[in-house]
Order: structure tokens, then C-alpha cells, then sequence
């Protein structure tokens, strides 16, 4: 991302605005005096720095109100936008809230700033360093606002208006206002998580969802984490197909052959598919779709697939994710084709109810971002049946690309009205996939709100539901939840799990494991049922992903919207989980995969152990590159090695009770990566990550957590426990953009390069930081800083800062308090041959020490 400087010339106008203008009343905020904030006098009194590229105007049709707004037409591959208010003095003592409503025209690349300067005219708050911004991504007029309390140094401010470099986009801006206030030092919502259990009150506080640990302090509760009793041996899945079917098959496409196999195995209820030492190839993908089947090769260094799957350039194809080619309303059909330079992907039919003729458009995908390296478009069996009824259908797919060829076909399909059997949900493409049937039936709305701790749920009567079943839990996301937690991302998941019925009565219905967060009646928080795989597994086998487009044409600039090169490969996963409950992969290498190499989502208490995932093929935007959990719950994460990732380990929307321990993440960062990922625990992990390595797309900081203001991703959610990692990173050691209640950092050691040791921008209070180790070369001037009034409660204790530091905590404009700061120690940096060890805490492994009681109990 490029951005403009503005010359110190431009802060000559602020001193005609004294600092009492601010004080507009006397009351704990105010309206700083912005002339012409609705453009309605063109762009006088704002600063446009576009001598190289004008793109700004005061246009009509960019009014939200009035006859103005602004109007930004960015069409440069170089140049980015630039246009800021005057700027305004700071005053001691408040924080300041940007607020502008805004709306994508076409493209994107967006973003409003609220930026600080000190007397020499320094930019105290970059991006990437700060993220103080929002991200214009809505085609519909929103509110954004930007909240930060001003920098040390800080005396005056502006807001700046600034396409990226290299974006191509249209925008238009309206209603600008900057306010001052006197932030209140209190959490953002009443504190939930962080208990005292010595505190009789506090102790009382305490659910089957909490487990006090030999330290004093309240963990969340791992016991149910993993598959029960382990991954199963090898004798207990008897073997359906043997190896001898595949032998003489090597160098030859076994797909089919090996899906056959599957399919043997799952009509026997169950057993083992098992494949000799050798090379064999893969030219379309292994599914899985049945429970108790295994494919098990002669071990990773033995067997070796390559996934060699690819779609002629101009070839349009037909998949079905039921094999039996009828779908019901929760499957899919789903046109393919090829990727390189993709730019259009529209499926059209012909409406014939009712004698009406009309050609109708199912489906429309337009290159934009989080594009990534797209081939396919899907058409979900209910939206099939909402615009053309439930039979067989004659449809028309069209692809375009950037070069002006387009292509068209006509295919038919079948959907039903009903779930049919085979049915598949499948997030993502892949060489090995293993797909349950997934959203069964209603929604069942909750009769009352679920509380954190709970087994019991309240639903109306007449349900339906019986012992065994699975269900989702979900409480979306509000506009009472969204305004509560500062969520602005219109999309995702947040609050949800999946639990299995152990009884029913009446309306009353029991799960087998305590809820980890509160389901409100009044968000409309609902259960419904889903069909799953369970014991199924992949192991013993490498699975590599043939590359067609070398890295010798990636040359010349990134596509905007994909943030990568033109490339044909597919955007595949090496092994990919969907519904997948207490299935498992073991002694699996994955190289080369075109997307993310070991990705589970929508899943629970499944197992990764032992494996290796060397290198992706697309690190651009739209989700690539990760290793890691999505909407995923209670997984256990054990023994991973991974080169070359964007964000590995990782998990995201909504993602709870996972484990990830003892891994080896070269060349990545560690993220909490979207949507308000719960109660996940890393452990004992070594991830090394260098400033080279931000090429893979890592952010920089050992790990990351995105906050309520980013457009994408939204807020982080409770209790997510750092615990006894070795980490190096050329940025942050934790970087938490916000939402984050009762974290728990603990006995780490962090070797950083230019940063802070912790930094959390908002929302982000009850933290416990103890016992760690950080060693910074260049560190900022406060090593744990918080940059607003509402993270409170944070314990900073008994943790060792190695490096050319003076101030270990602080706020952002000295606005907060912390909780306990005690036992903290500063030490001058340490030659390189002589790093402080690694802490040594009387519990290595807080998630064995809970297993070890669980078995004991």
C-alpha cells in the first residue's frame, strides 16, 4: 500500500484553531470545527495531494445528503488518492472518534484514516504499524468510523481520505465528522470470563465450562478436546481393499479406482482402504462421504499421490456434490473451469412457471476482492428451488476473463425439494476430502436464552430432535450484538458450536459438553440439526499438487483483486475436512497445494497428528495459504510442521476449543483471523517467522488477532490462551486489534524485532500477561501498550523485557489503567549467542494437565 506524505507546510492553517475550539460545550465531548464537511462547497478547506494523478472531485451524484459529496476515481496502477481535512489540534486528556459514511461505486482499495502528527510533522500512527483506519468495502452508503486516543508526541490530527496504490476504484465520501471525547475507563460489556476462584463471590462464577488450574487461574475446559479414546489402531478398521489393487496402477491416475474403493469400504460399514509404496496420480478429488473409512498408505516417505487436476483453458465443466447427480436444497451443483486471468462467472436459466419465459440470472461472480484464484461457482440446491422449482433444469454458464475471450455452455441439472442421500457439503475444493451432508431441516429457534456452562437447551415444542443427533448452535450477528461489540463486518460467523443430544424431554434437549458462550434469545439464536462423517480418517501417505504455471511468469505487477499472479493451478487444499466429527489425519505430508494444505471447517473433535505441509501455490488474497480451523470445535492440533504458510497456525469464524500444540510453523504468523474465535489454546509451538517472510503474506507479528473495525474480519471473542511457545517475528510479539475479553499469554518466549511486546487497540480487556520472556532489538517506547480506555483489567506480572527499553505498559495518550503491574523486570539486550532460555513453568502442558485429571476422574 502506497501513501502520500503531506508536507508540514499543510499544519501552518491548524494554529489558527486554538485547542479551546474543541470545547464546544461542557460536556465530555464535542464536534471539532470541520468546514465543509459535506463537500458542499467542492474541496475548499480540504488538501488534495493528486498533483501526479487528479482523482478527487466534489461530484453530485456522490451526495448522500445535500447536492456534493466526494467523489474519488482512482485509475492509476501507481498512484493512490489523497485527500485530508485540515489539521486540528490535539487536546491532553481526550480521544477522538472519525466518523464518515462512504460507498464502493466499483473496485476497491479504500480506506479512511484517522492520522496524528507531532511537532516536526511525523506520522505517529503508519499502517501497518497502527490500524487506524476502515476499510470502504460496502456498495451501500455505510457509517465508518475510526476511534484512537492520540500517540506520545501527538499535537495535531486529520483525516485522510486514500485509495491504495496500485487500486483501481471508485468511491464516494459524504458527511465527515471528527469528535472529541473523554473516554470512560471501562469495559466495553461487564466482565464474564476473568474469575478469581480464592474469591468465594467470584468462585461462584464459576461452570462446567471453566477449570481452575494449579496456578490460581481460570482456564477454559480442554477435557473434551481430540477424538475419545485417540486415533483408533490400525487392527481396529479391518482392511476392504488392500494394497494389491493399486499396484499395478503406479504412475496412472487412481482416482476413480481409489473413489470405488471408498465407496466398498463404506457399503461394509466401514473398514480400511490401503495403498502400496509407490508414486500414483490423482486427476480429480478423493471424497470421502461416509463414516468408519480409512485410506491408509505405506507411510508418508512410501506413498506419494500428485494431484495433477486441471481445466483446459476455455473448458467449462459440471460437478455435482452428490455423486448420485440429484441434489436436495443443502448441496450444490457447481460450474468449474479454468482460473488464469478470470474475471466473470454467471449462470443464467430460463424461468418457464406460471407461462412466463424469462431468463433469469442464478448465480453472478465479478472479479473483486478476496477473489483469490477462483474456478468455480456454486448453485445451492435451495436457491435453485426459490427461483425454478424442484425437477431437471437447463442452465447456462458463462466465464469471462481479462482478456476478452469469454465462453459459454449448457448444462442440465437436478435438484429436489427433499435432502437426498448423498448429499455433500464441502467448503472447499481439494485432493482428499472428507464431506458430510450438513444442514438438515429448520431452524429451531431457542424458547430461551442458553447460558455459558450450559447443557440444557430450551426450544418450543415439537421439535423433532432425538438422542444422537448433531446439531449446530448459532447466535448471529445482530444489529444489539454488532453495535455492542463494534462489529462492522457484514458477513461471517461468530457465536456458534456444534454438540451432540444425549436426551431429550419435552421441549428440553440435553448436549453432551457445556456451551463455552451465551446464546441470547433476543439475537434469535437457533440449533439445527446436521448430518456428519465420524471415524473416518486419512494417513500414511504424501499428496503433492502438481504446479502447471511455473514461477517464472510471476513477473510484472499483482492482480488488484487477488493480490497474486495469473496462474492456472487449481485453488485446491491437499486434505480438507467438511461435517467431519472425531475423523482424522495422521503421518500426512502435504506439498504444493494450490489453497490451504490441511484445512478443517465446520468440524469437532477431530484429530492432525504428525503431519507436514510444505508450501502453497497461491499466497494471495480470499483466504489461501492457511493451516489451521474454521467454524471448527474441540480439535486437537499435535506434531504439525509447516514451511512457507501466509497464517499457519490459524483459525477463524468462530472456531472454539481447538488445540494446537508441539508444532514447528516456519515462515508464518500465528492468527486468530476472523470472527470471534473462542476459547483455542496454542501450546508448545516453535514459529519462526522473518521479515523475507512477509512475501508469504504474514502480517509481521508472531500472532495476530483482527479487531471490530476491520470490514472483513471482525472482532476476536474470550479466553483464546497463549501458553509455552517459542516465537520470533520482525513486528509485534501479540498484535490484538480488539474484542478480546480474559486472554491468557503465559510463559512464552518472544524474540522481536521493531515493535511492541503486546499491543491491543480496543475492546480488548481482563488479560492475564505473566511469566513470559521478550527479547526486542528495536523495541517502541512502551513495550506492552493498549490504545483505548475501554481494556481494562489487565494483569502484566513476573514477565523479563530483554532490550533498549525504559517503559513496559501504557496507554495510548495515557488513557487507562491497567490491573495488577508487578514483577516485571528490564534487562539490558543480550548478545546473540547468549538468548535467555525459554521460561520453564511447574506445568508444561496446561492441556495434559487437564487430560491427565480427566482420565484420573
Amino acid at each position: 500500500m502506497k501513501m502520500t506524505r503531506l508536507s508540514w507546510s499543510l499544519l501552518v492553517p491548524v494554529l489558527m484553531l486554538s485547542a479551546s475550539s474543541i470545547r464546544a460545550s461542557n460536556t465530555d465531548s464535542a464536534f471539532l470545527p470541520l468546514p465543509n464537511p459535506g463537500f458542499e462547497s467542492g474541496l475548499i478547506d480540504w488538501i488534495v495531494n493528486e498533483d501526479k494523478a487528479p482523482m478527487s472531485t466534489a461530484h453530485p451524484d456522490a451526495a448522500r445528503t445535500g447536492e456534493r459529496g466526494l467523489r474519488v476515481i482512482d485509475e492509476s496502477e501507481k498512484e493512490g488518492s489523497s485527500v485530508a481535512t485540515r489539521r486540528l489540534p490535539v487536546e491532553p486528556g481526550r480521544a477522538y472518534r472519525l466518523a464518515v459514511h462512504a460507498r464502493i461505486v466499483s473496485g476497491g482499495g479504500m480506506a479512511v484514516y484517522l492520522r496524528f502528527f507531532d511537532a516536526k510533522g511525523k506520522h505517529l500512527n503508519p499502517w501497518p504499524k497502527a490500524t487506524d483506519n476502515a476499510a470502504i468495502q460496502s456498495p451501500n452508503w455505510r457509517e465508518y468510523t475510526v476511534t484512537a486516543a492520540p500517540p506520545e508526541g501527538a499535537i495535531v490530527l486529520d483525516a485522510w481520505i486514500h485509495s491504495y496504490g496500485g487500486s483501481k476504484v471508485v468511491a464516494d465520501f459524504d458527511d465527515v465528522s471528527i469528535e472529541a471525547f473523554i473516554p470512560r475507563i471501562e469495559p466495553p460489556w461487564p466482565s464474564v470470563y476473568k474469575i478469581n476462584p480464592a474469591n468465594p463471590a467470584d468462585a461462584a462464577r464459576l461452570t462446567p465450562s471453566d477449570v481452575v488450574g494449579p496456578d490460581g487461574l481460570v482456564y477454559p475446559n480442554w477435557k473434551y478436546v481430540g477424538i475419545p479414546g485417540g486415533i483408533p489402531q490400525k487392527s481396529a478398521s479391518p482392511v476392504v481393499v488392500g494394497p494389491e489393487t493399486f499396484a499395478a496402477h503406479a504412475g496412472r491416475d487412481i482416482a476413480p479406482l481409489l473413489n470405488e474403493a471408498v465407496r466398498r469400504a463404506a457399503a461394509q460399514g466401514g473398514g480400511a482402504v490401503e495403498l502400496p509404496a509407490g508414486t500414483f496420480l490423482l486427476e480429480s478429488p478423493v471424497i470421502v462421504r461416509d463414516s468408519g473409512v480409512t485410506i491408509r498408505g505405506a507411510g508418508r516417505d512410501r506413498t506419494r499421490l500428485i494431484y495433477q487436476e486441471h481445466i483446459p483453458f476455455g473448458t467449462l465443466r459440471l460437478h455435482c456434490w452428490n455423486p448420485n447427480g440429484r441434489i436436495g436444497p443443502d448441496s450444490f451443483w457447481e460450474i468449474q473451469t479454468n482460473p488464469k486471468n478470470l474475471t466473470l462467472m454467471r449462470v443464467t436459466a430460463t424461468d418457464q412457471r406460471h407461462g412466463k419465459n424469462d431468463k433469469i440470472v442464478l448465480m453472478e461472480n465479478i472479479r473483486k476482492d478476496h477473489w483469490g484464484n477462483r474456478f468455480s461457482t456454486r448453485l445451492r440446491g435451495a436457491l435453485v428451488l426459490e427461483t425454478l422449482g424442484p425437477g431437471r433444469h437447463q442452465i447456462e454458464a458463462e466465464v469471462g476473463y481479462s482478456t476478452g475471450e469469454s465462453f459459454k455452455k449448457t448444462f442440465e441439472i437436478d435438484v429436489a425439494a427433499t435432502p437426498q442421500p448423498g448429499d455433500t457439503w464441502a467448503d472447499q475444493h481439494g485432493a482428499f476430502i472428507i464431506a458430510g451432508p450438513g444442514l438438515q431441516g429448520p431452524r429451531l429457534p431457542l424458547a430461551s436464552t442458553a447460558r455459558r456452562g450450559d447443557n440444557r437447551l430450551q426450544l418450543a415444542p415439537n421439535h423433532g430432535l432425538k438422542p444422537g443427533d448433531h446439531i449446530m448452535i448459532e447466535a448471529p450477528a445482530t444489529d444489539r450484538w454488532n453495535k455492542l461489540t463494534g462489529n462492522v463486518t457484514p458477513w461471517g460467523t461468530y457465536r456458534i458450536n456444534h454438540y451432540e443430544i444425549t436426551a431429550v424431554a419435552g421441549s428440553s434437549i440435553t448436549i453432551a459438553d457445556p456451551l463455552r458462550l451465551e446464546f441470547p434469545w433476543e439475537d434469535g439464536s437457533y440449533v439445527q440439526r446436521i448430518g456428519v462423517v465420524s471415524r473416518s480418517g486419512f494417513e500414511g501417505f504424501t499428496v503433492e499438487q502438481k504446479i502447471f504455471t511455473p514461477s517464472s511468469e510471476f513477473t510484472g505487477p499483482r492482480i488488484q483483486h487477488t493480490l497474486w499472479y495469473p496462474m492456472e493451478d487449481l485453488w485446491a487444499d491437499g486434505v480438507t475436512f467438511a461435517y467431519a466429527w472425531r475423523c482424522w489425519l495422521r503421518d500426512v505430508r502435504v506439498v504444493n497445494s494450490g489453497r490451504n494444505p490441511i484445512y478443517i471447517t465446520r468440524s469437532k473433535q477431530c484429530e492432525i497428528r504428525d503431519v507436514e505441509a510444505d508450501g502453497a501455490i497461491f499466497k494471495g488474497g480470499g483466504g489461501t495459504g492457511y493451516v489451521g480451523f474454521e467454524r471448527s470445535f474441540d480439535c486437537l492440533m499435535d506434531g504439525a510442521l509447516t514451511k512457507d504458510m501466509r497464517h499457519a497456525p490459524n483459525v477463524q469464524w468462530g472456531s472454539a476449543g481447538n488445540v494446537i500444540r508441539n508444532g514447528h510453523f516456519i515462515g508464518s504468523d500465528a492468527q486468530w483471523h476472523a470472527g470471534w474465535t473462542n476459547e483455542n489454546l496454542y501450546e508448545n509451538n516453535i514459529i519462526e517467522q522473518t521479515a523475507a517472510d512477509r512475501t508469504n503474506g504474514a502480517y509481521g507479528h508472531a500472532f495476530f488477532a483482527s479487531g471490530p473495525a476491520s470490514s472483513s474480519h471482525g472482532p476476536q471473542g474470550p479466553r483464546n490462551v497463549v501458553y509455552n511457545n517459542d516465537v520470533s517475528a520482525p513486528k509485534d510479539g501479540v498484535h490484538m486489534v480488539g474484542g478480546n475479553e480474559a486472554w491468557l499469554i503465559l510463559h512464552n518466549r518472544f524474540r522481536l524485532g521493531q515493535g511492541r511486546a503486546i499491543y491491543g487497540k480496543e475492546k480488548s480487556f481482563d488479560h492475564t500477561i505473566r511469566g513470559n520472556v521478550f527479547i526486542m532489538e528495536k523495541p517502541d517506547a512502551v513495550a506492552v501498550l493498549f490504545g483505548s480506555a475501554d481494556c481494562t483489567g489487565i494483569d502484566v506480572m513476573d514477565n523479563q523485557f530483554y532490550g533498549p527499553l525504559k517503559t513496559i505498559t501504557g496507554f495510548s495518550g495515557g488513557l487507562g489503567d491497567f490491573g495488577i503491574v508487578s514483577g516485571n523486570k528490564l534487562h539490558p539486550k543480550p548478545a546473540a549467542s547468549e538468548l535467555p532460555p525459554r521460561p520453564q513453568p511447574a506445568v508444561p502442558s496446561i492441556y495434559e494437565w487437564q487430560r491427565e485429571r480427566k482420565i484420573r476422574n
